[in-house]
């Protein structure tokens, strides 16, 4: 079973203010200003409030709600509380007070005897101090993005406490007392200056989660494997040199991120666990897949990613549930065809690795959603893509592959299939052109304000490099042999259900360069989204002014070109109606 608790963490960390909210009396309405509470204290149970409640206001009379079982002081900028706050409050189970300004845990909290879930993340707070061991009936404590530098040996007392959560500050050392936490679940220290961890967190025989991400150890704990209850090991971007021989001792682990740790070595004869699910090895200075891997059968999604490595070993292949490999940015040259095997894969990525050629046998892998190739020096794509039974996207950026074969191959393609590619190609040779003039669409009569403005696909600046990479400049260099700049007004009419129609040129554009922004325009009327109000697309008219730079001394860019809008930021588009 997944640590539900770890998920907990993660959600009030990426969503604050939310986490928290779990733990209202579900029976009892929650207040939410302090004046209507304050009417009627005896019944107030749930009661949160933030700084537009409590900024710079008396909030002394919380102290009268004597039956408070969850109480929220959030975004306040507090820096302390009223004196006596807390002395009558014996109920309450709940305190959250994130994002102030407290430096340290207010001292009134360790009245709150009954207190099980104590959140106060994005403060200042330097220490948890000694009367914290106090709290015996504490589960929750909360502490991330404050400045704590210390932590009281008292914490030990907590026998109770299943979440101790102070990730994101500057703590260097643990006490050792943090291994009589025998409730204890998760452990999350992410982000801090640990240089090591003690052996006697290999005491907290109910840990779940262990999150060491970013802080500075070396070691773990040679008897790391006595966590027999372990899930997740977080120990990316550290300085780790090797691994315990003990960690195959822990059978329940599932996830384990190891990435950046430049210096780790993979000592011959280590196991990890065969019960693993994911595993993380970005960033490591390797020059093949660890060997370690080989028992662990139940791999779903292995990333070893900007590496040394050259190959991907025949034993990989027994990994058979795997379904996620990320692979970019290696130095692999070739795919093994036992790749062409494994039915499982879903996302197969490849990007940045020294690849010339693809196996026709990937495209009908039967679950294979997704496969990157992108910045490597592939020269052909198998004609078995426009085969494949469940391809929803193909990255194929910076490859080799001739422009005609990629413009070939979409046409084989019957599928819906999102196909990455350096630029758009041209339909200037699509059975049924997606430019028509229709005599149905008149002038514009009536203005309104777009919800969603009407514009080429992906974004303007794309627009502009393939507008430079298709200009005819022979063709205008012959016609303009001085410097010149010049500019082309074009109102179109962008159809709701995709393509153009009715192109108008107003005032009197040179002939040649009206011609190009027509070729240009009319190739590319696939790529142009209409314009949306209230969610509904519509058929409205555009304008575009493209300007053109000819300098025949610039030997590099002879000819330049950009289109711009003349509409305001926020235009009011033409919108079409029928006589």
């Amino acid at each position: 079973m997944k640590c539900l608790l770890s998920i907990l963490v993660l959600f009030f960390t990426f969503f604050p203010g939310t986490a928290q909210d779990w733990r209202y009396m579900k029976s009892e309405k929650i207040f939410t200003s302090l004046e209507e509470a304050l009417e009627k204290p005896a019944v107030v149970y749930n009661l949160s409030l933030s700084d537009r409640d409590i900024y710079n206001k008396d909030f002394s009379g919380i102290k009268s709600m004597l039956n408070l079982r969850y109480l929220a002081l959030d975004d306040a900028e507090l820096e302390q509380l009223p004196t006596g706050l807390f002395d009558q409050l014996t109920e309450l189970r709940t305190l959250s007070m994130v994002r102030n300004k407290f430096t340290k845990l207010p001292e009134h909290i360790r009245k709150l005897k009954k207190l099980e879930y104590l959140v106060m993340y994005d403060n200042e707070i330097d220490s948890i101090p000694d009367w914290i061991g106090e709290m015996k009936n504490l589960e929750t404590l909360i502490l991330p993005r404050n400045k704590l530098v210390f932590i009281s040996a008292a914490v030990g007392k907590l026998k109770k406490l299943k979440d101790l959560s102070v990730g994101d500050n500057q703590i260097k050392n643990l006490p050792d007392e943090i291994g009589d936490l025998t409730s204890l679940e998760i452990l999350e220290l992410n982000e801090n200056k640990l240089a090591g961890i003690s052996e006697s967190v290999t005491r907290l025989k109910n840990l779940q989660g262990l999150h060491l991400n970013n802080n500075q150890l070396i070691k773990l704990p040679e008897n790391i494997g006595l966590l027999q209850k372990l899930e997740t090991l977080q120990l990316g971007t550290n300085k780790l040199k090797s691994l315990p021989f003990s960690m195959q001792q822990l059978t329940r682990l599932d996830h384990i991120g190891l990435e950046n740790n430049p210096e780790l070595v993979f000592d011959k004869g280590l196991r990890l666990p065969a019960s693993l699910i994911q595993i993380n090895l970005g960033k490591l200075n390797i020059t093949e897949f660890p060997d370690c891997l080989q028992p662990c059968g139940n791999l779903e999604r292995i990333e070893l990613t900007e590496t040394r490595i050259e190959t991907i070993p025949d034993w990989l292949g027994r990994l058979t549930k795997l379904n996620w490999l990320i692979l970019d940015d290696n130095r692999i040259k070739s795919v093994p065809l036992f790749l062409e095997k494994m039915d499982s894969l879903e996302i197969l990525r490849l990007s940045g690795n020294q690849l010339d050629t693809v196996p026709a046998g990937l495209f009908l892998l039967p679950r294979l959603r997704g496969l990157s190739i992108d910045d490597n020096p592939v020269r052909h794509i198998p004609s078995t893509i426009s085969a494949s039974p469940s391809l929803e996207w193909f990255n194929m950026n910076g490859t080799t592959v001739p422009y005609l074969e990629y413009k070939a191959m979409r046409k084989t393609i019957t599928r819906k299939m999102e196909i990455g590619h350096d630029s758009p190609y041209f339909f200037d040779d699509e059975d049924r052109p997606c430019y028509t003039e229709n005599p149905e669409y008149k002038d514009a009569k009536t203005f309104i304000e777009q919800s969603y403005d009407p514009g080429f696909k992906g974004s303007q600046r794309l627009f502009d490099s393939l507008l430079n990479a298709h200009l005819d400049r022979k063709k205008i260099l012959q016609m303009f042999p001085h410097e010149k700049m010049d500019s082309v007004e074009l109102r179109f009419v962008i159809l709701k259900n995709g393509g153009l129609c009715n192109f108008r040129y107003p005032g009197y554009p040179d002939p040649v360069l009206k011609e190009e922004v027509d070729r240009v325009m009319k190739a590319t009327c696939k790529y142009w989204i209409p314009a949306q109000i209230g969610g509904r697309y519509i058929t409205g008219y555009t304008q575009l002014v493209f300007t053109f730079l000819i300098n025949p001394a610039d030997k590099d860019y002879p000819v330049k070109a950009y289109a711009k809008s003349p509409l305001p930021a926020r235009p009011r588009d033409f919108i079409l109606e029928k006589d």
